[in-house]
């Protein structure tokens, strides 16, 4: 399983909380498996929702992430009614099957961003990762889960320069806000590309809501007023268009990393991970980049053609 938290952040919750954290993680991860094995066999499930309910109920706090995580849940249980009614009728089962999983992912986002939020001690002054994903109409993709929780461990450490924000199931509103009240150092965005250059992003009731660039410049032209940014990385696909218009017209970011086509899962991982690596080490943005896209096609072709994609720019288009 991934290592979520580390061994004093756990020992943190547990006894601020007087909840088992790491008994919670295995509940979900419990539940991660019955997705995606039992439900394809014979549409039984064990809900999440019961052993959930009873370690929110000892979090004492009122917050927008316990708020969703509550709301997920309800879902959940309804929707796992639903998939139990069909045991006589297999054949009518895929359009929920496919909707649960949906869910999953989501209520997956939920859960971190409670625990995150817990464990966040951040000033407004702090230099901040700011880490956001929000993919609304994906069947489950674990794969940006865990982009963003190695991330977050990556720039996590005691003696690290900056303080690591991750949300998931990020809509526009979580967005603003958290931008607005922190100042970034980097952000990273974990969504769909349109071919237009429009990101996608999570809008109410699961839709999808679409981030124009010039909406996207307006916001931070206007709205923050903590300096400049040192990165963004946009990991999703066609991201080069807004990339290029954005270090064109706002001059809020100072590099920016992106996507000319097709963003394909199982690199982008990779290369972000060892991009941020460097990064923490470095503390160099332009050459961190050199280095990963050369030591990343190196004696692969596919791999080299990935890094070929990935477009940097900063303000002055070196």
């Amino acid at each position: 399983m991934l290592k979520i938290l580390n061994d004093v952040e756990i020992k943190y919750l547990d006894e601020l909380y007087q909840i088992n954290t790491s008994q919670l993680f295995s509940l979900f991860k419990q539940y991660e498996s019955n997705v995606y094995q039992l439900v394809e066999n014979d549409l039984e499930i064990k809900s999440v929702y019961q052993s959930t309910s009873s370690y929110l109920k000892r979090i004492n706090v009122q917050t927008t992430e316990k708020s969703s995580l509550i709301y997920y849940m309800n879902c959940e249980k309804e929707l796992n009614n639903d998939i139990r009614g069909l045991k006589n009728n297999s054949n009518n089962s895929r359009p929920i099957i496919d909707k649960y999983k949906v869910l999953v992912l989501h209520l997956y986002g939920a859960f971190y961003n409670l625990i995150f939020s817990l464990m966040e001690d951040i000033k407004k002054d702090d230099g901040i990762v700011a880490i956001f994903e929000s993919l609304p109409l994906d069947l489950p993709q674990f794969d940006s889960l865990t982009e963003a929780i190695k991330l977050r461990n990556i720039f996590n450490g005691d003696d690290s320069l900056y303080k690591p924000i991750v949300r998931f199931n990020t809509n526009h509103n979580t967005f603003k806000n958290l931008c607005s009240n922190y100042t970034l150092s980097i952000l990273h965005m974990i969504c769909h590309g349109e071919g237009n250059g429009d990101l996608a992003l999570m809008g109410s009731h699961d839709t999808t809501k679409y981030l124009g660039i010039d909406t996207f410049v307006r916001f931070f032209n206007e709205k923050y007023n903590n300096g400049s940014i040192d990165m963004v990385y946009f990991n999703s696909c066609y991201s080069s268009k807004f990339a290029e218009k954005l270090m064109n017209k706002c001059n809020k970011f100072n590099n920016s990393i992106s996507h000319i086509g097709i963003n394909e899962n199982n690199y982008a991982i990779s290369f972000s991970l060892s991009y941020y690596e460097k990064v923490y080490n470095t503390c160099n943005y332009k050459v961190s980049f050199d280095e990963v896209v050369e030591n990343f096609s190196f004696k692969n072709k596919e791999r080299e053609n990935y890094a070929s994609n990935m477009l940097f720019l900063n303000l002055t288009f070196e």
